[in-house]
Formats: C-alpha cells, structure tokens, sequence
C-alpha cells in the first residue's frame, strides 16, 4: 500500500490483442485477474483464448492453455494453423498446452488444481488460460466444492501475479456461483438477424473501470477476432472542428449559387432522391472539386465497386482514376449483401484519419437498414457524423428517397434527414404529361439559402443547374415535392 495516499496500487494491464477489446474495457484485462469469457457452441470462445495466448507469448509474455475437452491438442492446433496469429515456434515453448481433463476425471477439482499450480510455475507463465470450465463445474461434487476451486484459483494466482481466464459454455443470464467471485465476465452470442445471423459481444462486468457498455459486433477471421465497439458508445463525443470562412463547394455552379456559396465546412448534407435522379453523379462532383483544389478525399460506396465508381468519373471527365492512383482519393467498397454496422463506422473514421481526408462521399446511406435496427440508425449516423466534422471532414451522403409516384418522396430512415446540417433533394416534377427532373435545398444550418425550385439535367459532363420552377412557365412543383422540403427536416425561416 502506498502509506502517502492510503491506496494500493493499480494493477497494470495486459493486451489481449483482439482489436477493439482493449479499448471496449479502457485498455486490456489487468494483471492477476480472473476473467470469464462465455458463450454458446461456436460463439469463438477457444479462438478468443487462443488469440490471446499467442498474443501474450509474442509480446514477452508466457501463457499456458488447458483444456478440459475431448478434443486433442493436435486436431486443435492443426485448425490454428490457419489463423494468422499463430506461431508454431511458440508452442511447446512460450506457449504450453495441457489436457487436464484426465486429471478432473481421476482426482476431482483438487487434482486439477495441482496439476495448475505446478504447469504455471514450471512454465513461469503469467497467462492461464483453462477452456471448457463447463466440465469442472459438472465434474464437481457440489456448488460448495466449485467455488473453493474457484476462490482458491483466485487467491493463488492474485499472489503470482498471473492473469486466468476461463472459457465456459454457458449464458450470462444464469445465475452461477463464480460470477460474483471474479473480476470481469465477457460474453459471446451468435444471435439471428433477419435472414442471418450477427455476432455480438457484451462486457457484463469488469473491476477497475468503467467500460463501454452495451452490445458490440464482432468478425471471426482468419486474422482471429475483430470487434468493432457500438459507434454511439465509440464516437460523436468531441466539438466538431472549426468550419472557418471558407465554404465547400460542388463545382455546380448553379447549386452552390443555391446554397449560398457552398457547403459549410466540417458540416453533413443529405443528397435525398428516388434511384436515377444523379445522387452518385452529384456526390463524384463533389469530391472531384475538392481534389482538384488538393484535398484529400474518400468515397464510400455500397453498390458500385472501385472499377465502377472510377469509369463512372472517366465519363463524366472528373479524373478520379488520377486521382486514385495518386493517393489524393480512397474508395471504401462494403458490399451490401452482408453490412455491419459498426464495422462500416469503424473503416471509415480509421480511413478518414489514415489519409487526412477533407471530403467524404457515401453513396447509398439507405442501405445500412438492412444492418440494424431503424431505431439505431439515427443514434448511429449522429454519433459517425459528429466524429467525422471533429475529424475536418465535410460529409456528403446520398439516400434513396422513396417516390411512388410525383406526389409522394419520403427519407429512407425517419429522423436521419434532422440530423445532417444541409438537405438536397432531387426529384420530379409534372411537365405536361411527362416528369421533368428538379432540385431544391430544404435546408442548410446556420447560413441562408436559396429555396428556389430549380429544373436540371445530368449531362455527359455531370449535373448542369438550370432555371427555377416557374420561370418559363413550363414546369410546376408537385404537392410531393413541396412536402419532401418540409419532412427532409428543413426549418421554415421567417
């Protein structure tokens, strides 16, 4: 005890190496702790441990692993081999593996005691993983005698100084005897979504600090566990950055006459509009006019892949494909057949900070439903909008607008149009039998506008602005259109 605070000192902390974890629970498991890591079947709890135990073995450290299961140590490195985190030059040496599961069964919970002790000293390790805790408990004579197992674990290892984590097969929401007796419970579920399933991980209790609470994703790979934590627990919590005099402009001239110069710096705008009105062709204008003025810039996209996007701006003479191999520009491409949520957040914020970009184009923001809940998607695109106008980036997003017919346009997600800064649709609107395409800002935060309904074409070289509704008097706003500027979360100025 330090005799000049009246406080012990805090035990340091040990890195995992599961990227994400760490900064889940303020920077690894600390040092003499006994941790739990539960989860069904499958869930990827051993690789968890393993990932972790080679981890500690290449930083210095030296770990053991015991196994309480029927399967062999060599059909389970044998599977190991195909992560990237393993080292065979490790095991046998910094990293030892042990059954002792012969031990459990011929000598109760006390034989596997001794048969802990004596691995951990020989080895000198200062990891002790033991997988398939769920065989222990069953093996054991009564609740009493598992929880002397677990107490005497405990008080052994708090005075060597080695960190134990046990993997067991069970859920959180059953009440077990070792759950209030250790430091941190870790648990993995593999739960349905929709027509899939997605994996998720919840820190249930950790002693010592105050972790990030909530359910996170997370991957299996062959790079071992990623989890990527929720982005409204991760981010949004910094002042945006100074948007300064200069504005952020399209290179459209008609549009930013519409907006008043251009866009505020650091700011988000919502390109709104049902599929073919230009959105994508709108978004690579954006970006282009930055790169062309020296920022750095990145586009997300979630339908067309890199080849696409940049034949898409060969067309239109935007030079993007320079661009690209220059190193000014960066396309993210997340297929939408299987999106994670935070894992997209994460990219791109890990993106924006790899490349220092300036601008950021995400194109096709209504995909993401598919991904989470439409309560979450508010929370989520605040929390990834705030970290990225902290960050200096000025962030464009299209979002297909659903219009069944030239009276009806609504936002994909309720409420995600009132948190963006800036709102442009485009849309159609009767000319005589036909639909002429027109554009409008409902919105721009904190600076005026022009709220002139505009017509407009998309030409071989991009958008081209033309005259404002009514100036010829060939073309009227639909009732729809003039609805779309009130629900796209614009605010009626005086």
């Amino acid at each position: 005890m330090n005799e000049s605070s009246g406080r012990s000192p805090v035990p340091p902390r040990i890195a995992t190496g599961i990227a994400g974890f760490d900064e889940i629970v303020g920077g690894g498991l600390f040092a003499g702790g006994v941790y739990i890591v539960m989860g069904l079947p499958g869930a990827g709890k051993t690789i968890l441990g393993n990932h972790f135990a080679f981890h500690h073995a290449r930083s210095g450290g030296r770990a053991v692993y015991v196994t309480l299961l029927s399967e062999t140590h060599g059909r389970l490195l044998a599977f190991l081999q195909a992560m990237s985190f393993f080292d065979g030059d490790a095991v046998g040496s910094t990293l030892r593996y042990l059954n002792g599961y012969t031990a459990v069964e011929s000598e109760g919970l006390p034989g596997l005691l001794k048969l802990v002790r004596q691995i951990v000293r020989e080895s000198k390790a200062s990891l002790l993983v033991i997988d398939g805790m769920i065989t222990a408990a069953t093996i054991a004579n009564s609740e009493v005698e598992y929880k002397k197992f677990v107490n005497e674990l405990q008080s052994w290892i708090e005075v060597i100084g080695c960190t134990v984590v046990l993997l067991m097969s069970a859920r959180a929401s059953e009440l077990r005897p070792e759950y209030t007796m250790v430091d941190g419970i870790v648990e993995l579920e593999y739960v349905r979504a929709g027509s899939r399933r997605v994996r998720e991980l919840t820190v249930v209790k950790f002693r010592g600090c105050a972790y990030l609470e909530g359910k996170h994703t997370y991957d299996i790979t062959s790079d071992g566990i990623t989890v990527f934590p929720r982005v409204e627990a991760r981010f949004g919590l910094r002042p945006r950055a100074a948007e300064g005099e200069e504005l952020a402009v399209f290179g459209v001239p008609g549009l930013d006459r519409l907006l008043g110069g251009g866009l505020a710096r650091n700011s988000t705008t919502l390109l709104l509009g049902a599929s073919g009105t230009g959105k994508t062709v709108l978004g690579l204008q954006f970006l282009a006019a930055g790169l062309e003025a020296g920022e750095p810039a990145l586009h997300l996209s979630f339908c067309e892949d890199p080849v696409a996007t940049m034949a898409i701006g060969e067309a239109l003479g935007l030079r993007l494909a320079e661009h690209a191999r220059s190193g000014k520009l960066t396309s993210i491409w997340d297929p939408v057949h299987e999106p994670v949520l935070d894992r997209i957040g994460h990219d791109v914020v890990a993106a924006a900070e790899r490349t220092g970009a300036r601008r950021l184009f995400i194109d096709g923001l209504e995909i993401v439903r598919g991904a989470a809940s439409a309560e979450r998607l508010p929370a989520f695109w605040a929390a990834l909008s705030q970290e990225l106008r902290s960050r200096g980036v000025t962030v464009i997003a299209s979002a297909e607008a659903r219009q069944t017919s030239s009276h009806d346009i609504a936002a994909p997600v309720p409420g995600i149009s009132a948190i963006a800064d800036s709102v442009i649709y485009l849309g159609r609107a009767e000319r005589g039998a036909a639909l002429a395409p027109v554009l409008g800002v409902s919105k721009t935060r904190g600076k005026p506008h022009d709220r002139r309904v505009v017509k407009y074409e998309v030409t071989h070289r991009g958008i081209r602005i033309g005259r404002s509704i009514g100036e010829d008097g060939a073309a009227t706003a639909s009732p729809g259109l003039r609805k779309v500027r009130r629900s796209a979360g614009g605010r009626r100025k005086p």
